[in-house]
């Protein structure tokens, strides 16, 4: 299991990212360290990884993308 950790120091509750409206517990989970709406979160496979790859990456609100291996 990869944890992310999030951007601020509020809370720490775990939440697994299903798809962009769903969030339980536990496969790719990280600490939502604040509490605002997760909705914009989800989790996009990438083309430029291999097929059989079960690489994906996170795209946050800041535009950046931390790849996720699973």
């Amino acid at each position: 299991m990869l944890t992310m950790r999030g951007m601020c120091c509020t809370d720490n509750a775990v939440y697994s990212i299903i798809d962009t409206t769903t969030l339980v517990k536990p496969d790719v989970s990280f600490d939502a360290t604040d509490s605002q709406d997760l909705s914009f979160y989800s989790v996009e496979k990438q083309n430029h990884y291999p097929r059989n790859s079960s690489a994906y990456t996170l795209p946050l609100a800041n535009h950046l993308n931390l790849p996720l291996l699973i």
